[in-house]
């Protein structure tokens, strides 16, 4: 599955994100685009 979200905080860093799925169930990949 891939998610796609978008208006996060400059400051949101790919391991918060990690954390904060992990409880959805196991993250294989995060990754982080900035504009």
């Amino acid at each position: 599955m891939k998610l796609i979200i978008r208006n996060l905080a400059r400051s949101t860093t790919e391991e918060e994100l990690k954390a904060l799925f992990e409880g959805c169930g196991t993250v294989q990949s995060c990754d982080l685009v900035l504009d």
